[in-house]
């Protein structure tokens, strides 16, 4: 009913499908264009309610406005998508996400000038505890290399792919596993060593900053394998208008691919407009030189590629 609804949503480029929703079990995200009214999807759900005989908890719907500083301002003291017109106006019960204010949507935090650290806080007191109860059993040196995998690994391997692990937090969990491993006491053995595997002298410890990285390009490997998913619509276009003056590429319609074709983004994260998951996806995929390379090409596949900055 939403896809097909008359509500404007998302609209990233003139030959792309509108992006309106997004739906995972019994969670559903919906974005909205400055001209839709709350009213008009309001009514959409309470048709679809009666239909179905579900039922939307409005008091639970938060929003999240998206646009200028000044705009975001104005729509949370007005309570109006289009502050000054009263058709836009929300309900009483939604609650509107300020500056700094993160939400959370399937597992991620989102929001504008959230702070990374206070997100992660929560996972790495957590992660403290549970280490600190493991140690009291006293495993051996085996048992300390296991769990630094299930704890610092498998504790926030979903989170550092949806939300992108901080410096901060990354070293913290670099204390914790040094916690693991040696009591947080300084050791003749390297940390690069003791990741090693067995066979070349290692222990198979977590390298928490390889993980990471590992995270990044594994995005990077999606981002590149299929064009046709919103997000990868999304991060394109965010890609494309983050190119510097110093990349002289004066047509954006010839930019394809960033991995097809020899123009790049901003490289500094001050100057880079990049939100932080993609940034880092391209930062990591540069330092180990991702590039499209196959052995042999069909002559079909030689002609889809670009034609212009390769």
């Amino acid at each position: 009913m939403l896809r097909k609804s008359d509500l404007k949503g998302f609209k990233i480029k003139e030959n792309v499908a509108r992006i309106i929703t997004k739906l995972f079990a019994d969670d559903t995200t919906v974005y909205l264009a400055c001209n839709d009214n709350f009213s008009d999807l309001e009514a959409l759900l309470a048709l679809w309610c009666r239909a179905s005989g579900g039922k939307f908890n409005v008091t639970k719907t938060e929003m999240i406005p998206v646009g200028t500083e000044e705009y975001r301002v104005q729509v949370t003291l007005t309570r109006q998508g289009r502050p000054g017109d009263p058709l836009s106006a929300l309900p009483g019960g939604v609650h509107i996400a300020r500056d700094g204010e993160a939400v959370r949507v399937l597992g991620a935090h989102v929001g504008n000038k959230i702070d990374q650290d206070a997100v992660w806080a929560p996972i790495l007191e957590t992660l403290e505890r549970k280490v600190s109860y493991w140690l009291r059993s006293n495993p051996s040196l085996e048992g300390r290399s296991f769990l630094t995998k299930l704890e610092p690994g498998a504790r926030t391997l979903f989170k550092a792919m949806v939300q992108c692990m901080p410096k901060s937090a990354e070293k913290t969990v670099a204390k914790i596993i040094n916690k693991i491993m040696w009591g947080g006491k300084s050791v003749g053995v390297s940390h690069a060593v003791s990741s090693l595997p067995y066979a070349q002298g290692g222990k198979k410890v977590l390298n928490i900053a390889h993980r990471n990285e590992a995270t990044h390009l594994k995005r990077a490997v999606r981002f590149s394998a299929d064009n046709t998913e919103d997000w990868v619509i999304v991060a394109t276009q965010l890609i494309e208008e983050d190119i510097p003056d110093s990349q002289k590429v004066d047509d954006l319609d010839a930019t394809m691919h960033i991995f097809l074709q020899t123009w790049s983004a901003r490289k500094q994260r001050a100057a880079s407009t990049l939100p932080e998951s993609i940034f880092q996806m391209l930062s990591v995929a540069s330092k180990y030189n991702l590039r499209y390379a196959p052995p042999l090409l069909t002559e079909e596949g030689q002609r889809s590629l670009p034609a212009w900055y390769h």
